[in-house]
């Protein structure tokens, strides 16, 4: 959520809506908040306990926390190892390529998580806009059909924060389009990942990309940067309502955390490993980057106070010098999976990652943070060298 040439416009196309930081927040986002704790211990009674609030606030020099906390299950909490999900492109295959009838196969050759040379085809039509792919990784997958517009639909949603033109709080996370629901959409979604072999819990978050926004929200531009509006869409209409769902794996009821494709560090809806869109017609494009499977179950014995978790915030951020001031109103227990390794056998473990906004003057930057919850010491996620 990036193979030749031939493949870029397309791939660009499917990952239009991508990869990383800003200011605003999610649309009609609610949430239920309380002082209520929870304890995480181990099974046998003798570890410490930590008390872990839903929401927290405290003040060291120049770092503020005031916001929730947000943790899944936490019983039984553990550490694993952890390798990728192996597709099955096989129930799927067939049908999509007899629905393409027309296309062009480009094998190729690259090296998987386990560094063993592995064969893949591409099947491409680039007049109709056609595209599928499984690897060369295990859970690697990408597929789009139909010429939809693509290059519309990038310039009028935007989802990555980094960029001043974001603009998908502008879209509704709540409302369903006329010709399904969202939960009929991500259905859908979950129905195809099964076809592929996937064995795992999803959690998902569904943008309602409905015509008359995207008409007003499209922007094209130039080379030199200027505004070009001969390349807007001449009529956006209700045949061009679609759903743009992102999805991230849970497990044992705690969502997973990796730097999507082996990159982009912060933990995001447009980093989610899998996206997806939907219209009237199905699915028109599906990207799965990695997808995981547990294994070697080992209990964790206990994990830090979450004060603990601050003071290590607070220390990074009050040694900077300069004048920002650095305020996180968000916290989240996850399963953090080091891609360090080179042969495909990861390890993972419970971390929690700390959001918030570098304040300097009148600019903001969004900045997160992630904790070890056994040691209460900072990790820097593993990413791939570019």
């Amino acid at each position: 959520m990036k193979n030749k040439i031939v493949i870029m416009l397309l791939l660009c196309s499917m990952t239009l809506i991508g990869c990383a930081n800003n200011k605003s927040k999610n649309n009609n986002s609610e949430s239920n908040i309380d002082n209520s704790q929870n304890t995480i211990q181990s099974s046998d009674n003798m570890a410490s306990t930590a008390s872990v609030p839903t929401e927290y606030k405290n003040i060291d020099g120049k770092v503020t926390f005031d916001g929730e906390i947000s943790y899944g299950s936490l019983d039984n909490l553990c550490s694993y190892s952890a390798s990728l999900q192996k597709i099955d492109t096989s129930k799927v295959e067939g049908d999509l390529l007899q629905e393409a009838k027309d296309y062009d196969s480009y094998s190729n050759t690259s090296e998987d998580e386990c560094g063993n040379k592995k064969d893949y085809t591409s099947y491409i039509n680039v007049y109709n806009g056609f595209y599928l792919a499984s690897g060369p990784n295990s859970s690697n997958f990408s597929y789009l059909r139909g010429n939809c517009n693509f290059s519309n639909y990038a310039a009028a949603f935007r989802i990555e924060k980094k960029f001043d033109d974001y603009n998908a709080d502008k879209f509704s996370t709540q409302e369903d389009l006329p010709f399904e629901s969202r939960q009929e959409a991500y259905s859908q979604i979950g129905d195809f990942l099964k076809a592929l072999g996937f064995d795992s819990d999803f959690e998902y978050v569904s943008y309602s990309l409905d015509h008359s926004t995207l008409q007003n929200e499209e922007v094209h531009y130039d080379m030199n940067g200027n505004i070009d509006p001969s390349e807007n869409k001449d009529q956006w209409t209700q045949e061009d309502d679609c759903y743009y769902v992102a999805l991230r794996q849970i497990f044992n009821g705690v969502p997973i955390y990796y730097p999507y494709v082996s990159t982009f560090v912060n933990e995001d809806v447009e980093n989610y490993p899998i996206n997806a869109m939907v219209n009237e017609n199905g699915i028109f494009s599906l990207n799965i980057d990695q997808v995981f499977e547990f294994a070697d179950e080992e209990k964790i014995d206990s994990v830090v106070e979450f004060d603990t978790v601050f003071d290590a915030v607070s220390d990074k951020f009050n040694d900077i010098l300069g004048d920002s001031t650095y305020v996180f109103d968000c916290a989240e227990l996850v399963y953090y999976v080091d891609l360090s390794s080179d042969d495909g056998t990861y390890e993972a473990y419970p971390i929690w990652i700390i959001k918030g906004k570098e304040i300097s003057g009148d600019n903001e930057s969004e900045i997160q943070v992630f904790i070890d919850a056994q040691t209460g010491d900072e990790i820097i996620p593993w990413t791939q060298e570019l």
